[in-house]
C-alpha cells in the first residue's frame, strides 16, 4: 500500500520562484487593471477639461452678449437724451406760448401789446423749430403730443396772420378783440393744458422705459 505523500508548507517567496508562470500571469493582470485605472483617470480628466472648455465657451458668449447689449444700451441712451433735449425745447415754447394766449383776454389792456408781441414771437419760433424736427424721431408710443402741437400752433399762425384783415390805426401793438376772441377758441379747442402734460409725459416715460432696459441687464 502506497504511503501518502508529506506536503511541506510552502511559503510565498517558495511558491513565486517555484511557479514563474502565475507570477507573469499575476504581473499582467496587475499591469493590466494599473492600465485600465489610469485611462479611466485620463477620460475622466478629459471630460471635466470639456465641460471646464464648454462653461469657459458659455461664459464668454454671455459677457459678449452683455457688452454688445450694453453697448447698444449706450447708444440708446444718447439717443434719448437727444430726443428729450428736442422735447424740452418744444415744451418750453409751447409752454410759453399758451402761457402768452391765456394772458391775452382784453385787447385794451395796457398788457395786452406785450402779450400779443408773446403770442407771434412764440409762435414763429416754435414753427421754426418744429420745421427742424426729424419726425419720424416722435412717432411713439408716447409722441401723440406732435400732431396735436402742430394742429394748435397752425390754428395760433392763423389767427396771427388773419389780424392784419382788422386795421387799428388808433392802436398800434394791439391785437384786435375778433383775434383775442380767436385765440381763446383755438385754445378752448385745442386744449394746450393737455400737449403740455402729454409732452411732459413723454419725457418721463420715455427716460423710465429705458431705465428699466438698463436695470434688467445689470445684476
Amino acid at each position: 500500500m502506497t504511503q501518502p505523500v508529506n506536503m511541506q508548507p510552502m511559503s510565498w517567496g517558495h511558491l513565486i520562484l517555484n511557479s514563474p508562470e502565475w507570477v507573469a500571469v499575476f504581473a499582467s493582470a496587475l499591469f493590466a487593471v494599473v492600465t485600465i485605472g489610469v485611462v479611466i483617470w485620463q477620460v475622466c480628466v478629459m471630460k471635466a477639461q470639456v465641460r471646464v472648455m464648454i462653461w469657459q465657451a458659455r461664459s464668454s458668449h454671455r459677457n459678449e452678449q452683455t457688452q454688445n447689449r450694453l453697448l447698444r444700451l449706450q447708444h440708446e441712451h444718447e439717443w434719448v437724451r437727444q430726443r428729450n433735449r428736442e422735447r424740452e425745447e418744444l415744451l418750453k415754447l409751447a409752454g410759453k406760448l399758451s402761457s402768452a394766449v391765456s394772458c391775452l383776454k382784453d385787447p385794451r389792456s395796457r398788457s395786452a401789446p406785450q402779450h400779443w408781441y408773446d403770442v407771434q414771437s412764440t409762435a414763429y419760433e416754435l414753427e421754426s423749430r418744429l420745421s427742424l424736427v426729424d419726425i419720424t424721431a416722435f412717432l411713439g408710443v408716447y409722441d401723440h403730443w406732435y400732431p396735436n402741437l402742430r394742429q394748435y400752433l397752425e390754428a395760433v399762425l392763423d389767427v396771427v396772420l388773419d389780424d392784419s384783415k382788422y386795421p387799428q390805426p388808433d392802436s398800434s401793438g394791439w391785437p384786435a378783440p375778433e383775434t383775442v376772441q380767436a385765440l381763446a377758441a383755438v385754445a378752448e379747442r385745442c386744449n394746450p393744458t393737455k400737449i403740455l402734460l402729454d409732452l411732459q409725459t413723454a419725457i418721463r416715460m420715455e427716460f423710465y422705459d429705458f431705465k428699466k432696459k438698463w436695470d434688467a441687464l445689470l445684476p
